[in-house]
Parts: structure tokens; sequence; C-alpha cells
């Protein structure tokens, strides 16, 4: 199922959500920010961890999401955001 799409089906919000979307995928990646940031799709506390590409910087927010940490290892980045 599309990711996007998915989301819609949540019926509780998130404590952890992880991501791994194609690296390609840049629709993706602005999708599922612009959502998780616009949707309370995420616990007040919660924490959204999107992996991607060393080569594609993350934005520093999204909505009501901040970016709180970015850590790389190897090609792959993870950032890390919370509400």
């Amino acid at each position: 199922m599309d990711l996007v799409r998915s989301l819609d089906l949540l019926d509780a919000p998130l404590d952890l959500a992880f991501v791994d979307p194609p690296y390609d995928r840049e629709d993706l990646y602005d999708a599922c920010l612009k959502r998780f940031g616009t949707v309370p799709l995420l616990a007040p506390a919660g924490l959204l961890i999107i992996e991607h590409s060393k080569r594609k910087e993350m934005p520093h927010s999204a909505g009501n999401l901040q970016k709180i940490r970015s850590l790389v290892q190897g090609d792959a980045a993870l950032a890390f955001y919370r509400p």
C-alpha cells in the first residue's frame, strides 16, 4: 500500500514511526513530512525517524515538526523529528 495513503488508516497517534522510502522517491519524503507535520499522527512526545541518503538534506522543520537530530552512517542517514 502507498505510504501516504496508509497514514490515513491510523486510528491512534504513534509513539514511534520509522519511515524508509526508496532514496530516489523525493516525492515520498516530502509527502511524508507534510502529512506528519500537519496531521496529528504522532503522540505529543512521539518520534518520527526518516532514513534517507546522506546526500539528501532534510528540512529543519515541517509543519509542527522540528528536526532534533541527524545521524550519518555510511551512505545512509537518519533524521529525527518531534512535534
